[in-house]
C-alpha cells in the first residue's frame, strides 16, 4: 500500500475479548497533502464473522448438492445398467421356455425329445423364479419387511445339500468341489435354514461361475465370542478370476458387479452378493471378502450367529414346510369339493389339473363377484381365490363372504409375494396364503390341512 498508494481491502481474524477469533474486514483509503504525498490512512474494521460463516455454509451446501447430483446420476446409471441386464437375464430363460414349448407342439417329436424339452422348460422356469425371488427378497430387506424364521438348523446338512446341488455344474467345468466341516462345529444352531442355504448357494454358485480351472472349497468352523455367543463361519475359497481390491466394497452394492464385462461374460443380475450380505446381517452375521487376488482366487467369509432366544414358537409351521416338500399321493383329496376363483384361464386349468388328479371335485369361476355368489350358494369344502381380479377383487369378495357368515376356509392365491400382501389377506378374512407360481405339493398339503376333517 505504501509503495502503490492504492486503497486496500483485506480479511483477517481478530481475537475478541471473549477469546473467540472472529473474521474482520479491514478497508482504508490514503489521505494526501497538496504535494500528493500520503500523510495518513483512513478506514474501517468491520466484523464480518456471520457473513463468512454463511458463505462457508453456502459453499458446503453447493458441494453437498453437487455430490448428491453425482450420486443420483450414478444411481440412475446403475439402475439403467441393471434394467438392461435384468432384461437379458429374464429374456434368456423365457426365450428358451417359449422355444421349447413350441417344439413340444411338433407331432414328429419323439418321446425322448419331448421328455428333454419338458426338462429344459422346467429348468429355465426355475432359473426365472430364482431371479424374480432375488429381486423380491432384496426389496423386502430394503423395506424392512423380510421375516426370518429361526429354527433348528443343521450346518453340515446345509453344506452337503449345497455341494450336491452345485457339484454337477462344477464337474461340467472340470472343477473340484470340496467341503470340510470342523469337528467343533455344533450339530445344530438356531437360525433361518432357508436363508443360510440361500446365502451359501449364492456365494458358492458365484465361486463355481467365476472359476475356470482348479477348485472351490467350502470350509465350516465355529467360534464363541467373549459374550458367549456362538458364531458359525463358512469360508468359500476358489481359484477363480479374483476381484480387484478397489472393487471389494462395490460388489456388495445392488445391481453392481466388479466389472461391467462380467455380465456379458458370465451373466448374473448383480443382486446375489448384496442380498447375501443383507440376509447374513439380519441373522447377526455378515458376508465379507477375506482376500482376493486377480487371477489367483478369492476367499469369502460368511458368518451367522446362533440365536436360540429367537427360536420360532410355531414348530408346526416348520413341520408343514417339510411335509410340503414331499410328493403328495394320488387321490388324497378324494371327494373334496373345491371352488377355484381366478381370472386367468391358464391358472384355472392348471389348478383343475392339479386338484382333479388327486381326486378333488373342482368348479372354476373367473371373477370375485361370481365367486362370492357361487361360494354362498354352493356346497364347497374350500375356496381357492385369486386376489387381483376384475369386477370384484379377492379382498372385497372374501370380506363380503365373512360378513355374510361364510365360515369355510378361503385360501388366497396371488402372484404378489410381499409380506404386506399376506398380512392384508389374513386381515380381510382369508384363511391362508399361497404364492404363484403354485407349488403342487404345497397346494395339495394345504388343502389336506384345511379339509381333512370334512373328507
Amino acid at each position: 500500500m505504501l509503495e502503490t498508494g492504492q486503497p486496500y481491502e483485506i480479511r483477517y481474524r481478530l481475537r475478541h475479548f471473549s477469546g473467540q477469533y472472529r473474521w474482520t474486514l479491514g478497508r482504508a483509503l490514503p489521505v494526501r497533502d497538496e504535494s500528493n504525498r500520503i500523510i495518513r490512512w483512513m478506514g474501517t474494521c468491520t466484523d464480518i464473522h456471520e457473513q463468512v460463516l454463511q458463505a462457508e455454509e453456502l459453499n458446503s451446501a453447493r458441494e453437498r448438492a453437487e455430490q448428491a447430483r453425482l450420486e443420483a446420476e450414478r444411481a440412475n446409471q446403475l439402475k439403467s445398467d441393471f434394467l438392461a441386464n435384468m432384461s437379458h437375464e429374464i429374456r434368456t430363460p423365457l426365450g428358451a421356455m417359449m422355444g421349447f414349448a413350441d417344439l413340444l407342439r411338433d407331432p414328429a417329436a419323439t418321446p425322448t425329445e419331448r421328455s428333454s424339452y419338458v426338462d429344459i422348460l422346467h429348468r429355465n422356469g426355475e432359473n426365472l423364479a430364482v431371479i424374480i425371488n432375488d429381486i423380491l427378497d432384496l426389496s423386502k430387506v430394503e423395506a424392512g419387511h423380510l421375516t426370518l424364521e429361526f429354527l433348528e438348523t443343521q450346518p453340515e446338512q446345509i453344506v452337503a445339500d449345497v455341494a450336491s446341488l452345485l457339484r454337477v455344474k462344477a464337474k461340467e467345468k472340470g472343477l473340484i468341489l470340496e467341503t470340510s466341516v470342523d469337528e467343533a462345529v455344533p450339530k445344530t444352531i438356531v437360525a433361518d435354514p432357508v436363508r443360510v442355504r440361500q446365502i451359501l448357494l449364492n456365494i458358492v454358485g458365484n465361486a463355481v461361475k467365476f472359476t475356470q480351472f482348479g477348485s472351490v472349497r467350502i470350509l465350516v468352523s465355529s467360534d464363541v465370542s467373549t459374550a458367549g455367543i456362538a458364531t458359525l463361519r463358512f469360508e468359500v475359497v476358489d481359484t477363480g478370476i479374483g476381484i480387484p481390491e478397489d472393487q471389494h466394497d462395490h460388489v456388495f452394492e445392488m445391481f453392481t458387479q466388479a466389472d461391467g464385462t462380467m455380465t456379458r461374460r458370465f451373466g448374473g443380475t448383480g443382486l446375489g452378493l448384496a442380498l447375501s450380505r443383507r440376509l447374513a446381517q439380519a441373522m447377526g452375521g455378515d458376508v465379507k471378502i477375506v482376500e482376493s487376488i486377480p487371477g489367483v482366487g478369492t476367499r469369502f467369509a460368511i458368518t451367522v450367529e446362533d440365536q436360540p432366544e429367537k427360536k420360532s414358537a410355531d414348530v408346526a409351521k416348520a413341520e408343514e414346510k417339510k411335509i410340503s416338500a414331499a410328493r403328495p399321493e394320488d387321490q388324497e383329496l378324494a371327494g373334496v369339493k373345491v371352488l377355484v376363483i381366478d381370472d386367468a384361464p391358464d391358472n384355472q386349468h392348471l389348478l383343475w389339473r392339479y386338484l382333479t388328479k388327486h381326486g378333488a371335485i373342482v368348479q372354476t369361476v373367473d371373477n370375485g363377484l361370481v365367486g362370492y355368489r357361487t361360494a354362498l350358494v354352493g356346497d364347497f369344502d374350500i375356496v381357492l381365490m385369486d386376489i387381483q381380479m376384475p369386477v370384484m377383487d379377492g379382498y372385497t369378495a372374501t370380506s363380503k363372504l365373512r360378513e355374510a357368515g361364510y365360515r369355510k376356509p378361503v385360501i388366497a392365491l396371488t402372484a404378489h409375494a410381499m409380506n404386506e400382501v399376506r398380512k392384508k389377506a389374513l386381515n380381510v378374512g382369508y384363511t391362508d396364503h399361497l404364492t404363484k407360481p403354485i407349488n403342487q405339493a404345497e397346494l395339495i398339503h394345504t388343502l389336506i390341512k384345511y379339509t381333512r376333517s370334512n373328507v
